[in-house]
């Protein structure tokens, strides 16, 4: 009697819990094929060789040295991401083949150090929420064009603590699983994504595979299934991939980015968009991301007067002090990420755009130039100007100790103002450099 009651007891659950997932066309099913022994082969048999050998020899997260690649990847590894470097493989592989490095961090303080100098962020299956300080700094990373990639997976209890990210893009990843009972790859959750947007992303793709899915909520959603596909919580036409912007993407399935699954229909050449998305930005840099903006950068110091030599040495060795590889110079050198170090008269042909006779014009506003000395940033290169040698010396000192960051005006400039001076200092001895001077010069 006791046994009855038991098996009577779990039929009932055991129908409860499959019409909440599945609704009555996915009960017959699952109920058919456990019945026939089918449920327990549904896995891709071809895909399963692949998973002795490796189909993809990628490359690992690393601390890397200075090469000149275009883009630096972070990876969260704080929040307690369920991923490891195998499940997303495809993934690595593209990214070192699009000519970036993927870095992993692991503390909230290479988070922040991170975001000023990093092209993307990706966050894989985190386990821990996010707080409001890291959710405010992915939100001004993005808006600076930085390249955000969300992926939650069902499989991996990761809904709740992506989305705690994501909802400050619009995004919202639903606690449901997308099926199709009709066209599927050999298992009703194995869905087919047919219907996708003609964007960059999706260029060359015509057919995906996802293996562990679930909805996503959103203004732009990208890629969609048949009118079989169904989501176990009702929701209409799901989708599980969605874009916000042109900078932040979300995908609700991990498991595709790993070797055995990739191979999937078009699933390796979305990767491989993924890969170029997330290293094709272009993303601005603030005075408040300097110095860390040039991390594992080549930074070329070009001072032009010789008194100014001891300060650029110093702010050489501060450069180095955050793992910046920099190098002094008194004359122009080609490529980026250059720090120029003048007085407005040397560096006057450098700034033509913010120069204004006696003025300096930025963002709608006027500063008097002969009271005011400057940081100022134009893509990856800094200029340090003041009136004479003595200003640009003390912008140097506000460097290194921190203060500059509270003389910051506009985001890509920093201003300390003099006091009016009844008399003015003599013009200081410009002939040892001047930036006309200089032969090939380049402001790129």
């Amino acid at each position: 009697m006791k046994l009855r009651h038991f098996i009577i007891a779990f039929t009932f659950a055991f129908l409860i819990i499959s019409f909440y997932y599945y609704g009555l066309q996915g009960i017959a099913y699952y109920s058919k094929n456990i019945v026939s022994g089918k449920e327990r082969e549904v896995s891709f048999p071809e895909f399963r060789a692949y998973e002795v050998e490796s189909f993809y020899n990628y490359a690992p997260f690393r601390k890397f040295e200075f090469s000149g690649k275009r883009a630096i990847i972070v990876f969260d590894n704080y929040h307690e991401n369920a991923f490891s470097e195998k499940e997303i493989s495809a993934l690595l592989k593209e990214i070192a083949d699009a000519n970036a490095y993927a870095e992993l961090i692991n503390s909230k303080e290479e988070l922040f150090s991170a975001l000023r100098y990093a092209d993307a962020f990706v966050s894989v299956s985190p386990l821990s929420a996010y707080d409001s300080d890291e959710k405010l700094a992915l939100k001004e990373f993005a808006d600076k064009g930085g390249r955000v990639l969300i992926i939650a997976d069902p499989g991996k209890n990761s809904i709740s603590s992506a989305n705690s990210l994501s909802l400050e893009f619009g995004i919202s990843f639903n606690n449901d699983y997308i099926y199709d009972l009709k066209e599927n790859a050999g298992n009703f959750r194995y869905i087919i994504l047919k219907e996708l947007s003609s964007i960059q992303l999706m260029q060359d793709v015509d057919k995906l595979i996802f293996f562990v899915a679930c909805s996503i909520s959103a203004d732009n959603n990208i890629a969609y299934g048949s009118e079989s596909t169904k989501s176990s919580l009702g929701i209409i036409n799901p989708s599980p991939v969605a874009i916000a912007g042109s900078n932040v993407l979300a995908i609700c399935d991990q498991s595709f980015l790993g070797d055995s699954y990739s191979r999937a229909a078009d699933n390796r050449k979305f990767i491989s968009n993924i890969a170029n998305f997330l290293a094709g930005g272009k993303r601005e840099f603030y005075i408040s991301d300097f110095p860390e903006m040039y991390y594992r950068k080549h930074v070329k110091v070009i001072y032009l007067n010789e008194s100014l030599l001891d300060k650029a040495i110093e702010l050489k060795n501060h450069l180095q002090s955050f793992g910046i590889n920099a190098e002094v110079f008194n004359r122009n050198e080609p490529g980026d990420n250059k720090i120029f170090m003048g007085t407005y008269k040397q560096l006057s042909s450098v700034l033509p755009e913010i120069l204004r006779d006696d003025f300096i014009e930025i963002g709608g506003m006027s500063i008097e130039r002969n009271l005011s000395s400057i940081l100022y940033l134009e893509g990856r290169n800094a200029y340090i100007a003041g009136n004479n040698e003595s200003e640009v010396k003390e912008i140097i000192d506000e460097i290194k100790t921190g203060s500059i960051y509270n003389r910051i005006l506009r985001k890509n400039i920093a201003v300390i103002i003099h006091e009016r001076k009844e008399k003015e200092e003599a013009p200081v001895n410009e002939s040892s450099g001047n930036l006309s001077s200089f032969s090939n010069f380049s402001t790129s």
